[in-house]
């Protein structure tokens, strides 16, 4: 009966002393171009009401980390014709969500207002 006990075997071990590779996952290794789209559409009305309520136009370029679960972990403003409508668009940006990938990513975007 020991041998068929959850938990109770030893980790397999290959005989150079190594653990065998994980299994393949069947996960994208990361974002792509279309996911990063995808997930950049559905806060994109957010990002562009924040041109509404600002006077500066011109260009917000931000940077984004995206967890490999799809959530976002950093979002950091490089360009803004203005601190607040950068502060914005970070906000918004904050709320998008991505497919899940085996690395996450990241990635730049720029809003044109």
């Amino acid at each position: 009966c020991q041998k068929f006990r959850k938990g109770g075997s030893k980790p397999i071990v290959t005989p150079g002393g190594e653990k065998p590779p994980a299994p393949k996952s069947d996960l994208p290794e990361r974002l792509d171009r279309a996911m990063i789209s995808d997930g950049v559409a559905r806060v994109k009305a957010r990002v562009m009401a924040c041109g509404d309520k600002s006077q500066a136009k011109g260009q917000v370029k931000v940077s984004v980390k995206v967890s490999p679960e799809g959530g976002i972990t950093s979002v950091a403003v490089t360009a803004t014709p203005d601190p607040a409508l950068g502060s914005c668009v970070a906000s918004a940006m904050q709320r998008a969500t991505f497919k899940k990938t085996q690395n996450g990513g990241s990635f730049g975007y720029p809003f044109v207002f």
